[in-house]
């Protein structure tokens, strides 16, 4: 499925529109200048009102007010105006049973995207985003995540002062994403403050 969109269009109000739908089923949704580079994203959203096609790889669907879909045009149509429901039904988005977080990992630094913003890391803060995002919502104690980012020997508090520190970082904007439980450990998952 797709993590990562862009949306070509000189229309910020259509732009927002459908940055503000997708971003609750994607973990980072940009909006681009249809006269500047286009990010590599999954999908791309292109108003054909106000932007050219693109060359872009991934999935494209494209948006006008103003003509029809041509016949046999090879990608993703839809008229507008629309609903948000209309757009996810379009891009399958509903079928998700829990959308995925607005944030996830850069491969080439220690740093995570949260709706398109880069946040930074410490090297230890990103060991420990990343041995709570593979573990994929699910719960992880105390002693998997100590061997896991420091290795033997460390006294567990340490893992609650980094949890801290990743919160402090990560939880703004009434998002909550580190969740604890006793006895249990901690989970990255979606929920609010």
């Amino acid at each position: 499925m797709y993590r990562t969109a862009c949306i070509v269009t000189r229309d910020r109000t259509f732009g927002q529109f459908v940055r503000l739908t997708l971003k609750e089923y994607l973990p980072s949704v940009t909006l681009s200048d249809p006269d500047g580079p286009l990010p590599v994203c999954d999908l791309t959203v292109v108003d054909l009102d106000t932007a050219s096609l693109p060359e872009a790889g991934g999935t494209l669907l494209c948006c006008s007010a103003r003509r029809d879909k041509p016949e046999g045009f090879p990608h993703l149509w839809l008229d507008r105006p629309f609903r948000p429901a209309r757009l996810v039904a379009v891009l399958a988005l509903g079928d998700q049973a829990d959308p995925p977080l607005p944030l996830y990992p850069l491969s080439d630094r220690p740093a995570v995207m949260e709706d398109g913003e880069e946040i930074a890391l410490t090297e230890t803060e990103y060991a420990l985003f990343l041995a709570l995002w593979e573990a994929e919502g699910a719960f992880v104690d105390r002693e998997t995540l100590l061997r896991a980012v420091w290795g033997e020997g460390q006294d567990g508090a340490i893992v609650n002062v980094y949890i801290h520190y990743l919160r402090s970082k990560l939880e703004r904007n009434g998002r909550r994403y580190l969740h604890a439980k006793r006895g249990g450990g901690y989970a990255l998952r979606r929920g609010e403050v």
